[in-house]
């Protein structure tokens, strides 16, 4: 059934790119591009979370000298929410947003999805900037679509690679970022056609390296962000309690440990009661919508949408599994416990990993939820994968340092921006 469906939604998908192609490529090429035109695009084509929007921020902000840079959005929420911090912003489909796309040099997203509803054959003589959102534990891109393509019949193949064509799902990209030249080789490489790879670093992990200014929320990179949880981790750290971040990874089947009572929240509750510990979880969208909230004394739920990277720096361990958070969170050189109670399922029926996950995984991998708070009573008596993270970090990223933004910008205007 789910395979039909992905037929049918892919048929449609060819149809609609074609008729865009006809209209919106020809004029694409034929308008002349503004060279200091730069359009960022978000995850979700919406959400003003991760390097896109920090990166957006450091064009509005910091860059200099100063690029005609514009974030385009779907939703009246977001564009609100920028255009109250007087940050310019468009809303997809309005005629200034089929503007821009028409007229940027430079497209950049942190997406593969920013190409839907037609942006694509709009900006289709644009050069694309991707930031990705995150260093990879897993497939992504070119090696994921083979390993997904290997379960249908060899005759059905040839549709999905005409829908990734005129969709430009995997058409070339003028230059893509890395944390590190092992990460470009291990996953960027074989995952983008593109020209050109740089080890910049990622723009979200700019903020890790600066104290968190909760006094001033109306400072930009505070945008998006879940105020009324941020103000009460700091309460619960200034009253002696441990804060923990528990992020777990999407999952295709959206299946989550809570329902299935592989993490039963009732009994994290508890525990974290009687350990003085303070236990935030921020999930994928779906899975916190299928979720109930509580009510609990020690667990807090961050908003699914919103940017939690201003804050990731006040969270004293974190608990995941194959989310590339962690590998952000060991820039802070803090504990990290992984439970990955869903291994076997994950790498066979979702995705294959790219590493050994013993080896890149620096910290107790539990597969239960008593092996978990065994893991967090450790915390305050012992730190044995200190080295280890450090032999991850050192794989993982050549910078550490909240430069990445400003490298990046000035590779960007050494080499493809002119602003007169």
């Amino acid at each position: 059934m789910a395979k039909s469906k992905d037929i049918f939604s892919a048929t449609g998908q060819i149809i609609l790119s074609i008729l865009a192609s006809f209209v919106f490529i020809p004029l694409s090429l034929l308008i002349p591009k503004k060279k200091d035109r730069i359009v960022v695009i978000g995850r979700q084509n919406d959400l003003f979370i991760d390097n896109a929007k920090h990166f957006f921020l450091f064009l509005s902000c910091s860059a200099t000298p100063k690029p005609d840079a514009a974030f385009l959005v779907f939703s009246r929420k977001t564009h609100d929410l920028l255009a109250e911090a007087d940050l310019p912003a468009f809303a997809y489909p309005g005629l200034k947003s089929i503007l821009y796309l028409l007229t940027a040099n430079l497209i950049i997203v942190d997406s593969a999805e920013w190409i839907a509803y037609g942006k694509f054959q709009l900006a289709f003589g644009s050069r694309v900037i991707q930031l990705w959102h995150g260093a990879p534990l897993k497939q992504i891109e070119l090696p994921l679509y083979r390993q997904r393509m290997a379960k249908y019949p060899f005759l059905i193949r040839p549709l999905f690679d005409l829908y990734k064509f005129v969709t430009g799902r995997h058409t070339a990209t003028e230059l893509v970022v890395s944390t590190s030249s092992f990460f470009t080789e291990k996953a960027f490489k074989p995952a983008f056609r593109a020209k050109r790879f740089v080890d910049t670093g990622y723009p979200r992990n700019d903020v890790l390296f600066e104290e968190a200014e909760t006094e001033n929320w109306r400072l930009p990179i505070y945008l998006n962000t879940d105020r009324e949880t941020i103000l009460e981790i700091m309460a619960r750290r200034e009253s002696g309690a441990k804060a923990l971040l528990y992020a777990p990874t999407f999952r295709k089947e959206l299946e989550d440990p809570f329902s299935s009572g592989i993490f039963d929240l009732d009994r994290l509750d508890a525990f974290s009661r009687m350990n003085s510990l303070f236990v935030v979880l921020k999930l994928h969208p779906v899975m916190a919508r299928n979720l109930h909230e509580g009510p609990y004394s020690n667990i807090s739920f961050y908003e699914a949408t919103a940017d939690i990277y201003p804050v990731l720096n006040l969270f004293d361990a974190l608990i995941t599994d194959y989310s590339s958070i962690y590998f952000d969170y060991l820039l802070l050189d803090r504990p990290v416990i992984f439970y990955p109670y869903d291994y076997h399922d994950y790498i066979n029926k979702d995705r294959s990993l790219l590493f050994n996950y013993k080896q890149m995984a620096p910290g107790n991998i539990c597969m239960t939820q008593g092996e978990v708070e065994s893991a967090l009573l450790l915390l305050t008596t012992d730190d044995p994968y200190k080295q280890q993270r450090r032999n991850v970090i050192d794989l993982v990223f050549t910078h550490r340092d909240n430069g990445a933004s400003a490298r990046l910008w000035q590779i960007l205007k050494d080499d493809y921006i002119r602003i007169e």
